[in-house]
């Protein structure tokens, strides 16, 4: 899988739906002996439809035998086709007693268009490998004012900075990796963030990361979400709960509220933090804003 896939030219870009011709050589590489014959199949992934085995009779030293297969791509919204996605071919050669002596593989690619589909908005690394996002240069910023004298901190780690000097904060790293990159808000009971998505999109939902941290306190409790295509009037507020997922060990927690039917440019966050919190900390891992592709 790769967000580049489809653009190798040496490798084929089909269409869902599309049979194709594979082709399979067996070459007796044996300046003595012959190849006494066998089998050779041709494997996809599952709902792929690929031609049956065929038989190979024997083939002298040194010749060439060819065998062509034919295979279906599955049908247009197969759950699992995606863009920018490679799926392989095998071919497995067994010789007269049924014994595998042989294999080989190659690519393909299908062409998928994500417009109507479910996509990330909300760049990140994930959307360099993930099938279902489009780049969009979308950026957040921190509404919130803290108040220093009080001991109010927000801490945000830079986690990158792209070429054209944008500069990359944690809720859209996209890691999860236990490298603590994670928005922070200190001694404040609510703290927003506001998503800017460059032009209004028509969102379908929203998911949470909580920090990898051992203290699930830190996680917010509830967010308030409001919309704007200007980002100057927004939407009156609209507050959800954030129900976590099952705790696992070591790994941070998710959450998802979907949209019902919004078209925005402009989303902003006020979460709420959870009050038992002893250190008076709130923290979060990642932000992932979906909506449909163009």
């Amino acid at each position: 899988m790769g967000r580049f896939a489809a653009e190798n030219e040496k490798t084929p870009l089909l269409k869902s739906g599309q049979t194709f011709k594979v082709n399979v050589q067996i070459v007796n590489p044996s300046a003595e002996s012959v190849f006494a014959g066998g089998r050779v199949k041709v494997n996809a992934l599952k709902d792929w439809n690929v031609s049956q085995d065929q038989d190979v009779h024997e083939i002298a030293p040194g010749n060439v035998a060819t065998f062509s297969f034919d295979v279906t791509v599955p049908p247009e919204g197969h759950p699992e086709l995606y863009p920018n996605r490679i799926y392989p071919l095998t071919a497995d050669l067994f010789d007269v007693d049924g014994k595998r002596v042989s294999v080989t593989h190659t690519v393909v690619a299908v062409d998928i268009q994500k417009k109507g589909h479910e996509v990330l908005l909300t760049d990140n690394w994930v959307s360099a490998n993930m099938p279902w996002a489009e780049w969009t240069c979308a950026t957040y910023r921190h509404v919130s004012v803290p108040d220093a004298a009080n001991g109010q901190e927000i801490v945000d780690a830079l986690w990158t900075k792209l070429g054209d000097g944008t500069e990359v904060y944690a809720l859209q790293s996209g890691d999860r990796s236990g490298r603590r990159r994670a928005a922070t808000w200190k001694k404040m009971a609510e703290g927003v963030v506001e998503f800017d998505l460059k032009k209004p999109r028509h969102l379908t939902r929203i998911f949470f990361w909580e920090s990898r941290t051992n203290d699930r306190t830190e996680a917010p409790i509830a967010v308030k979400l409001s919309y704007s295509a200007d980002g100057e009037t927004f939407s009156e507020p609209e507050e959800c709960a954030i129900e976590w997922g099952a705790e696992v060990k070591d790994l941070s927690r998710q959450a998802e509220i979907r949209f019902p039917a919004k078209s925005a440019r402009y989303v902003r966050l006020a979460f709420t933090a959870n009050p038992v919190n002893k250190r008076k900390v709130m923290s979060l891992d990642e932000v992932w804003i979906m909506g449909l592709g163009e």
